[in-house]
């Protein structure tokens, strides 16, 4: 059985995600995939505006005690982010399209989250492309 620190960890998740869900549909996004798992890695979701596909980390932080949400968005879990992207983009058999990585990090201090949605480079293999 999980921990009451673990459960509460993943249920502050679940819902940072849903806010994500909802923050993205207000930006005319739709929803393509939530929690998309391969075995290279995970995107937490995978959304679509126009021509665009976002392959999206979720982060959020109650505190600053560890650095802001963006910061824990390493160079590892990056990479991990684009070779599930790269699983994904080739399961669904994706041509042609521009596809980019981004992050929608909530920052709560105060009582006040602060989002903020914003798109990062990867270098990746041309052949995905």
């Amino acid at each position: 059985m999980d921990s009451p620190d673990k459960s509460s960890t993943r249920d502050q998740g679940l819902e940072a995600e849903t806010s994500a869900l909802r923050y993205l549909k207000g930006l005319g996004c739709s929803i393509l995939e939530r929690n998309y798992r391969s075995r290279r890695g995970e995107v937490d979701l995978i959304a679509r505006k126009g021509g665009v596909i976002y392959f999206v980390e979720v982060k959020l932080r109650r505190s600053g005690r560890f650095g802001s949400a963006a910061q824990a968005i390493s160079p590892s879990k990056q990479r991990k982010i684009a070779l599930a992207a790269m699983d994904y983009v080739q399961r669904a058999k994706i041509k042609g399209q521009d596809l980019r990585f981004a992050a929608l990090v909530m920052d709560e201090s105060e009582g006040k989250r602060h989002v903020e949605f914003f798109e990062f480079s990867l270098d990746l293999p041309m052949q995905y492309y």
